[in-house]
């Protein structure tokens, strides 16, 4: 996104820029295929690692988040590195964790196929939409 937008991307040459405090890989908890991926609670999962705010105003984790080794439709082994998760400290990774562990679901058949885009939004859709969304 930064190459993107014109930014200088080689400030992340440097092995040393990224410096969690704490880092710990998650094994993926089942076999079978990655089958549903709640990406709402994903996100909060990030968020609580710090790397997103939870009042506006509030500081930013740079080197907080999750990296995910296997994505939907991905066959995994019990015990496989399915995600990686950064944070500042060690007391922040249990419950992005098991947030993750309740928003990723596995399957014995590879799931079927996704359109690639599920909803277009219009100003007029996008009204309902969020007329309708659940608060």
């Amino acid at each position: 996104m930064i190459e993107a937008q014109g930014g200088d991307v080689s400030v992340f040459d440097d092995a040393g820029f990224h410096k969690p405090g704490a880092t710990e890989v998650v094994a993926a908890w089942e076999d079978g295929y990655v089958s549903e991926m709640d990406t709402t609670a994903l996100g909060w999962a990030v968020q609580r690692t710090g790397a997103g705010r939870e009042k506006a105003g509030e500081p930013v984790d740079p080197h907080a988040g999750i990296v995910f080794h296997a994505r939907r439709g991905a066959r995994v082994q019990k015990g496989q590195a399915f995600a990686t998760i950064y944070a500042s400290s060690t007391e922040l990774l249990p419950e992005p964790i098991e947030i993750m562990k309740q928003a990723v679901h596995f399957s014995t058949a590879p799931p079927p196929e996704v359109p690639l885009v599920g909803r277009i939004f219009t100003r007029s859709s996008a009204e309902e939409y969020l007329r309708n969304a659940v608060r």
